[in-house]
């Protein structure tokens, strides 16, 4: 990987000009569009409705806030493992995983933006911990695309996992403890 900074040229002739802010917030920006959007789709309620069901969180514990900050770094994280492994060398790496990940925001998008249109608003308290969520989820996307074109160094992929796992684990203590409860 190039030892770039996030202000240089890309390398990669395909690449635009955009820093590393830029992405992240074009990321956040999209990943909120599907969800709004979704969320005001009227025909999506009508398939995920019969199967939405609030359960309210049990008593809140550290093993519930780890078990929920584990699975989120596995829904959101392969990204920034992809770019960590180096899966972007070839053309059809990087094509595969700028596919997957347009895949993964646009699905992740519509749930929740379906399942808010399905619960008719009744979900709003359950999702009080989803800015940090999508915020994770935007910088392991931006990760995964500034590394991809070489405009991202180890450390900055380093500093940027870092981030990722801090922002993950205050969304599951926030969805841990501060959700409506039984």
């Amino acid at each position: 990987m190039a030892s770039t900074d996030l202000t240089t040229a890309p390398s990669h002739p395909r690449s635009r000009n955009l820093t590393g802010w830029q992405t992240f917030a074009l990321t956040l920006t999209a990943l909120w569009a599907i969800t709004l959007a979704a969320a005001g789709l009227g025909a999506l309620p009508s398939l995920i409705a019969p199967r939405l069901q609030l359960h309210p969180h049990g008593i809140p514990s550290i093993h519930e806030a780890l078990v929920t900050w584990m699975h989120n770094v596995r829904v959101a994280g392969w990204p920034l493992l992809f770019a960590a492994a180096g899966l972007y060398r070839q053309r059809w790496q990087r094509q595969l995983g700028d596919l997957l990940l347009a895949i993964s925001l646009i699905v992740n998008g519509v749930l929740v933006g379906a399942a808010v249109a399905a619960g008719h608003g009744r979900i709003l308290p359950y999702l009080i911990h989803l800015p940090l969520e999508w915020a994770a989820m935007a910088l392991s996307a931006s990760g995964w695309l500034l590394a991809s074109r070489d405009r991202l160094t180890r450390r900055q992929l380093a500093v940027t996992g870092a981030a990722f796992v801090v922002l993950l684990a205050l969304a599951s203590f926030v969805e841990t403890y501060a959700v409506p409860h039984l």
